[in-house]
């Protein structure tokens, strides 16, 4: 029984980690998105927005991987 909860708290704390980890991207995601609102409202013709967009898609990309459910944590390693 010790074993169990010991494989749990730890499995516990890897998906906690993982989960803040997912946080952080969506939050780099999130201020990616406004900039490129600014610079579209600013000038809509530039070149920063494409740049900006790509920067978003791989970070779209970083989130649905990690978040896929075969890629979380296993047995308390993240």
């Amino acid at each position: 029984m010790n074993a169990i909860s010991a494989n749990d708290t730890s499995l516990s704390a890897a998906l906690l980690a993982h989960v803040q980890d997912q946080q952080v991207l969506a939050t780099r995601l999130s201020g990616i998105i406004e900039a490129i609102d600014v610079v579209y409202h600013d000038k809509p013709t530039s070149n920063g927005v494409t740049v900006l967009l790509s920067i978003a898609r791989d970070l779209m990309d970083q989130l649905d991987t990690n978040l896929d459910s075969v890629n979380l944590p296993k047995g308390g390693v993240a």
